[in-house]
C-alpha cells in the first residue's frame, strides 16, 4: 500500500524498471505494477476509501 501511486511510479520509471500489467481505472483504489530485475511483478495499491468493502470490490 502505498500513499502517491503517481509518485512511485514516476520513481521506478526514473530508476529504470518497465510498468507491468495495466489495469482499468477505479474509483476507490489504483493498482500499479511494475517489473523488477528478475521480471517479477510487484503490486502497489493507493487506496482512496477508508470502506474495506470499496476497496475490496471487483465487480
Amino acid at each position: 500500500m502505498v500513499d502517491d501511486a503517481d509518485a512511485v511510479r514516476q520513481r521506478l520509471e526514473e530508476a529504470g524498471y518497465s510498468e507491468g500489467t495495466v489495469v482499468d481505472p477505479h474509483p476507490y483504489r489504483k493498482r500499479i505494477y511494475f517489473l523488477d530485475n528478475n521480471n517479477m511483478e510487484w503490486e502497489f495499491v493507493e487506496y482512496f476509501s477508508d470502506n474495506p468493502s470499496e476497496r475490496n470490490e471487483y465487480s
